[in-house]
């Protein structure tokens, strides 16, 4: 069995993202953490259908290889 957290409510979610504690899949519910420039957004890629966003509080530079090889598996699925 694989250790894994799971942060069930959404608000905590959004701010662990934010304080650099990962990245995430979201939808409009961001928008003013987008606006605002606490979240941007780590890929031009959208998942049109299902209305979700990869978003980031971590430049390129900062990210793991983890971070980076679900974001290559994520464009690669689009």
């Amino acid at each position: 069995m694989q250790n894994r957290l799971v942060i069930p409510d959404s608000n905590d979610r959004v701010q662990a993202v934010i304080d650099g504690q990962g990245i995430a899949l979201w939808d409009d519910l961001v928008q003013n953490e987008l606006d605002s420039g606490e979240l941007f957004f780590v890929s031009e890629l959208a998942i049109e259908a299902a209305g979700y966003y990869l978003s980031s509080s971590s430049p390129v530079s900062e990210r793991s290889t983890a971070a980076e090889t679900f974001i290559k598996w994520i464009q690669k699925e689009k």
